[in-house]
C-alpha cells in the first residue's frame, strides 16, 4: 500500500507529466506540487524516469473498466455485435484524458511503456474468448485466430481513443456522438470481416416443360 507522500508525489507527476510532457517537467516542480523533498521523491520512485512510467500506469488505471465488467458486457449480451459496440465505447470512453496526454509524450520518448498498455493482455484475452464463444456458435469464422482479431480491433480502437482527443474542439470528433458513431463503424467494418461467409443457395433445376 503507497504511503500517503509517495501518493501525493504520484498525483502531483500524473498532473505535471500529462500537462508539460517528460521534459517539460522537473523533479523540483513536482515536488513543490506535492508538498514534499525531492530527496523523498528518488527514495520512493529511484528516478524521474520510473516517476514517469507509474505516472503513466496510474493514468492508465485511473476510472478504467475492469476486465470483469468488459467480460460481463460481452458475455450477458445475446447479439454479439451490440455488445461488443456497447463494451468498447464504455472502456474508451472511461479512460483519463490525462492518460491520453502523457502517453503522447510517452511515445515520443518511451514509446514501449504505451506499447505495454495498448498490447494489455488481459483486455485483448476477454475480447479473445468472446469471439471463441461466438466462433463455436458457427457466428463467426473458424480460419482467423481470435487473438489476433482481438488485437486488430482494439489497435484501431485505441488510436481513434488517441486521436479523439486531441482534434480541435469546434471538429466535435471527441464528443459522446462522435465517438459512438465512430466505434459503431469500427466494429461493424470488423464485424464483416469476421462474419462467416453466407453458402450461396444451390439454384433449383428448372423443369423441361411437357410438350
Amino acid at each position: 500500500m503507497a504511503s500517503k507522500v509517495e501518493e501525493k508525489i504520484l498525483r502531483a507527476a500524473v498532473d505535471s507529466f500529462a500537462a508539460d510532457g517528460f521534459h517539460g517537467s522537473t523533479t523540483k516542480l513536482i515536488c513543490d506540487r506535492a508538498g514534499c523533498t525531492e530527496g523523498s521523491l528518488f527514495r520512493l520512485f529511484g528516478s524521474k524516469e520510473k516517476l514517469f512510467a507509474a505516472a503513466l500506469l496510474r493514468a492508465y488505471q485511473t476510472g478504467r473498466m475492469s476486465n470483469e465488467e468488459l467480460a460481463r458486457i460481452l458475455e450477458n449480451d445475446d447479439d454479439f455485435e451490440r455488445g461488443l459496440r456497447r463494451a468498447v465505447l464504455e472502456f474508451f470512453n472511461r479512460l483519463d484524458d490525462r492518460y491520453v496526454r502523457i502517453a503522447t509524450f510517452a511515445y515520443l520518448g518511451h514509446p514501449e511503456l504505451v506499447r505495454e498498455h495498448l498490447a494489455d493482455a488481459a483486455v485483448t484475452q476477454t475480447v479473445a474468448r468472446t469471439i471463441l464463444r461466438e466462433v463455436y456458435r458457427r457466428n463467426l469464422r473458424d480460419d482467423i485466430d481470435a487473438h489476433t482479431a482481438a488485437e486488430a480491433l482494439l489497435g484501431a480502437l485505441w488510436h481513434f481513443a488517441f486521436t479523439s482527443r486531441i482534434m480541435a474542439p469546434d471538429s466535435k470528433a471527441g464528443s459522446r456522438e462522435a465517438k459512438r458513431a465512430a466505434v459503431k463503424n469500427f466494429v461493424e467494418i470488423w464485424f464483416q470481416g469476421m462474419r462467416k461467409p453466407i453458402s450461396p443457395t444451390t439454384p433449383s433445376k428448372r423443369r423441361t416443360p411437357r410438350k
